[in-house]
Order: structure tokens, then sequence, then C-alpha cells
């Protein structure tokens, strides 16, 4: 790295000026032109030059480098590690240059003393920016996830959201932060800090992922049990007995644990559901606020108005504010966009048999499998087309229900096309054959849904994440790399199909939204086979991939017609 000097930094120097050297006064460093401060440093002098050149020294006497150590000043020359290069080529010539070792002028010592005259070269001295290569022989240093858990409690209910702030995130372009919630799905996050924990018991384990997306790094496993959510609070006034009134209250998060009678100064036990009966021996007012109770995270739910308690029943009510309904679900985190192995997604108009994009052969193929009308050749070869499309986005309104304009319109999804052969008949099914590192590649270019299409049918899947469970989170844990799961989806047609909805699965969910089109996926990795569908009690399944006909792409993704209902 280039030396620092105090005396080079303290005042500008002219714009003439190509290097200095420290001289015999600390207070007045030589300046000027290169050959006068070589000429005028004297054994053992660091010259420090301030312009990139080349800068030429014409008939220069040779052995006046001898002991001088040409380094790039600091000042000039900032943010890298930069060398000085001598040699008697330019670097903007034909020539090839070879570098001058100045440790070593021994060749041009003995020449000078034989003929008595100095040696005199025209050279060329620049400064250049030193690059790294890596040591082939190193493993590479494997980058390892930080977490700093602010106001993490861990295994107790607490009413404090935690923050995690994540570090280690190398400088090469690719890698991500991801979340990993309830042991089943990663989601990719846009920023190093994850705010969005919401109410419930769920588990939380951050990753760091490389830019294929497989982990590299982890933290270890988070427990939370989230509560912001104050209690329900009851208090009625008996209508049959004297200065009677009860008091229950419950808790759809935590629960309730405690109860206090005069404005939280004093907690007696008091669980969720139990009812305590406040008796006084005349006509009293308990005051709003003085009846409070507390569930096992801390929010504490007060009375708030006043009852009065007498002989004569005044009428029931009750304060505390209503409970909103327990959320279940962290936050799934934001995709992050990285440009590492992003394609231009430059398509070939013709059919292929294998994506080609930007003249790179992708893992993914088609086949077609079965055909009731036609026998298929050994040898026959089904074909695709690619096209680029934008799924269709809700318009963002501001305050005044007007819609903005984000200026983005730039095509998000790759439609593959299935060119469908001749004489098919009306049963036929057609096998998409590609592993997770297509998906990746997509997503880095910017593409975020995948859509094989079938005659007007097609089959979604977003290109972030659409495989879950957790086997899943398993093999990704070990380190399985997303290149190793192979992935068969098969699309089963029936033209001849009536037009009836399909049957739900065990749990009454809908797989798909057509009569003629079914969707058969699985996954093979490691040597085991998975199949996939919509159920979530399986230990891998899919999420966010849909089955139907090509009008989903004019409605928001997931939103088409009843796909609310029949979503799987």
């Amino acid at each position: 790295m280039a030396s620092e000097s105090p005396e080079a930094t303290e005042s500008a120097a002219p714009e003439d000026d190509e290097a200095w050297t420290q001289g015999d006064d600390p207070e007045k460093p030589l300046r000027g032109k290169l050959a006068e401060v070589l000429l005028a440093a004297g054994d053992g002098s660091e010259v420090f030059l301030m312009k990139a050149g080349p800068i030429k020294l014409e008939a220069f006497p040779v052995m006046q480098l001898k002991g001088v150590r040409l380094t790039a000043d600091a000042t000039a020359f900032q943010e890298a590690e930069y060398r000085v290069v001598v040699s008697q080529q330019s670097p903007d010539g034909e020539e090839p240059v070879e570098e001058m070792d100045l440790n070593d002028l021994s060749a041009f010592e003995r020449t000078e003393t034989e003929t008595g005259e100095p040696v005199l070269l025209d050279l060329y001295v620049w400064v250049e920016q030193v690059v790294v290569e890596p040591d082939p022989t190193q493993e590479p240093v494997a980058p390892v996830l930080s977490v700093d858990a602010q106001n993490y409690v861990g295994s107790a209910w607490s009413n404090v959201r935690p923050v995690f702030v994540l570090s280690g995130l190398p400088l090469e372009q690719g890698y991500a932060y991801a979340v990993i919630i309830y042991d089943e799905r990663i989601a990719v996050l846009s920023k190093d800090v994850y705010d969005q924990a919401e109410e419930g018991i769920y588990t939380l384990r951050f990753v760091l992922l490389d830019p294929m997306g497989d982990i590299v790094s982890s933290s270890p496993k988070y427990t939370l049990m989230l509560d912001y959510t104050q209690p329900v609070l009851a208090c009625e006034v008996s209508y049959t007995a004297n200065y009677t009134m009860t008091i229950s209250a419950s808790d759809g998060g935590s629960g309730v644990c405690a109860l206090s009678l005069d404005g939280g100064q004093t907690w007696m036990e008091f669980a969720d559901g139990e009812q305590y009966v406040l008796q006084t021996e005349k006509t009293a007012t308990i005051a709003a606020g003085m009846i409070q109770v507390r569930d096992e995270a801390g929010n504490i739910a007060v009375s708030a108005e006043d009852f009065v308690l007498d002989k004569i029943p005044s009428g029931g009510g009750g304060g505390g504010g209503a409970s909103a309904p327990k959320k279940e679900h962290a936050s799934d985190g934001e995709k992050t966009t990285t440009a590492y192995n992003a394609l231009t997604m430059e398509i070939p108009q013709e059919p292929m048999h294998e994506l080609t994009i930007d003249d790179e052969v992708l893992p993914l193929y088609l086949t077609l499998e079965s055909a009731a009308a036609m026998d298929i050749p050994v040898d026959h070869v089904a074909k695709f087309t690619a096209d680029m499309a934008r799924w269709y986005r809700e318009p963002v309104l501001d305050e005044d229900g007007n819609v903005v304009e984000d200026g983005d319109d730039a095509p998000d999804t790759l439609v593959l096309t299935a060119q469908m052969d001749a004489n098919l008949g009306d049963v036929f099914a057609y096998r998409w054959n590609f592993n997770g590192s297509v998906a990746r590649v997509l997503n880095n270019s910017g593409i975020r849904y995948l859509v094989l299409r079938v005659g007007d049918d097609i089959v979604s899947l977003p290109t972030e994440v659409f495989t879950v469970g957790t086997r899943y989170t398993d093999l990704k844990m070990a380190g399985v790399s997303t290149q190793k799961f192979e992935y068969a989806l098969r699309m089963n047609c029936d033209l001849g199909a009536e037009t009836v909805p399909p049957e739900p699965n065990a749990d009454g969910v809908y797989v798909d939204l057509t009569s003629t089109c079914d969707l058969a996926m699985e996954v093979a990795v490691q040597g085991e086979s998975y199949v996939l569908s919509s159920d979530k009690s399986g230990e891998m399944y899919f999420y966010d991939v849909y089955v139907g006909p090509s009008e989903m792409m004019e409605q928001a993704y997931g939103k088409y017609a009843s796909m609310e209902d029949n979503r799987p």
C-alpha cells in the first residue's frame, strides 16, 4: 500500500507536479517533474508519484534509480493498493511491456564502469493498481453469519418486539440474508435488520445464502413467544347480590395471570377464564383504572369506567379493550435482488428443447411423456418457445386515490410454451424437468415467476422460493446444494373432460383451477424422491404454485377468479 506522509497532504501540489520526495529540509519537500525529483533524490530516498502516468523519462541516467524507492502517493491514489512500474516500453504501445527490476541494476552498473559513461535510456514510469489473485492452494474462507438479537427473551412470553441485526455479508455480489420460519420456509430478506416478528409461538433461524441460494452459514434457532395484545377485561355489577360485582378476563395469546384491585399497586394470581367476586359492606364506587388484569407477556388491560356497587343494581358494564386475533405466522421477509449470475434475458426466437438464454444452456428441458392417440418415437424431441411477459400488479394508490406510477414496467415473467404435437388426442402429458439452480438464476436476472404452458393451461412458480417443509430445510441446513434438487413437473391434460370443479384434498384444499389440466410434481435429491403437493402436513411441499388458464396472469399473483378459495 502506498505510504502516507504528513508533509504530502499539508498543501495542494501544483497541477504540473509529478512527484515529490522529502529532501534535506523536513519543512520543504522537493516537488516537481519526476525526472527532476529523481535527479535530486539521494540513495535510500523514497519518491512519491502523484500522477498516474505514464511519465516518460528521456535519456535518463539509469543508475540514478539505484537505491531509490518509488511509491504511489497516498493522497493521489486511494481506496486500493497501488505500485509503481518502470519499463523501457510504454504501456500504451503495441510492444510487450517488460518491467525493470530496480533492485538489480548490476548490468547497467558494469556497462557504466567499462565505458566510463552513464547509461542513458528512455524510460516510462506509471502507477497501476495491484490485483491480488486468490491462492488456488488455499481453501476459500467461508463467510460467517453473526446475529445481534436485541430485546430477545427466548422461550418465555414477551410483549417487546425483538430486533435481529445481521452481519457477515460478503462484499461479493449475490450473497443474501434469509430467515427460516417454523423450520419450514426460507424467505430472503432485503436488509440486514429483521424487525417483523409478529405475535405467536414460533421459531426463527437466520442464514446466509450464497449466489446460488445455498446456505453457507446459519445462526442458532430462536424460539419466540410474543404477545402484544392486552387481555379482554369484563366487569359486571351483580343484579342478584348487594354491593357485588364479578370480574373476569380472557387472553388469546399468553393467557391472563394476575389481577389488581388497587390500580396496579399489588397483584394477586388470576387465571384466564377465572371469575373474581368483589363485594363491599356498603355502597362503594370502584374508580376507573383501579381494576387491572395482566397476561403472561406483561400486557395490562385497565378498567375504563367507574363501577357503583349498591343495594339496587345500577346496570352492568365492563371495560377493557378488544383483543385482536392472534397471529400465528411470522413475516416472510422480502426478496433481495442481486446481479450475480444474472442474464440479460436474450431469448432465441426458434423453438428449443433445452432452455437457452444468452447462448447459455440452462438445465431445463421438455418431454412428451404420454399421448393417447399416438405412439411416441424413442428419439422424439419435445420443444417449447420462450417469451417475456409482465404479471399483472395491482396499482398503488396515494392518499387521494390516484394511481402512483412506479416507472417499473420491465418484464418479470418467463413463459415457456410447449409446441404441442399434432394428433395427440384428448389425453396426453408433458413433463418439464429442471433443477433448483434454474429458478435461482432467473431470480437473479429479475424474473419473479416461471410459467410453464401447455395449450391454454399454465403452471406458475415463484422463482424465489417454491419448495418448503421441514425436510427441505433439513437438507438445506445440511449443505445440500440448490443444484441437487431435481424437479419433475407433469402437466396431465384431458381435453375431453367435463367442466367440473376439481376435487379437494384431505385438508379441503383445491390443488388447481382447471378441469383439463392436473399437476403432478416431485423432487429427487440425495437418492430420495418426494411427491410435492399443497398439503402443509407433508415434510416437503410446494408453496405459491398455481395451475389454471393463462388468464391468471391478468390478475395479481394468487388472485385469479376463485383462487382465494381454491388456491393450493
